[in-house]
């Protein structure tokens, strides 16, 4: 699934107890923001991210970049059960 971090971010808040939403969006935002020009790291700290609140996703890729929102555009599986 590709999600807008813009636009279709409260497709991964439904993830989340609201009462941590914020908190949850200032890990995604600001401590993402660092690792923007290194695609390796980005993914990988978006999936802990992810895993630190137990959201079932696996950031796969960036799979583009939204010029109108100035955002990029994941592309997240679903995580297998084990």
């Amino acid at each position: 699934m590709r999600i807008n971090e813009v636009t279709q971010f409260n497709r991964l808040l439904a993830y989340v107890d609201p009462v941590y939403h914020d908190l949850f969006c200032d890990a995604w935002y600001i401590e993402l923001d660092r690792y923007k020009e290194d695609p390796n790291s980005i993914l990988m700290f978006a999936n802990a991210i992810l895993a630190h609140w137990d959201v079932p996703l696996y950031a796969e890729s960036i799979a583009g970049w939204d010029d109108n929102n100035e955002c990029f555009i994941w592309k997240f599986t679903k995580k297998e059960e084990v």
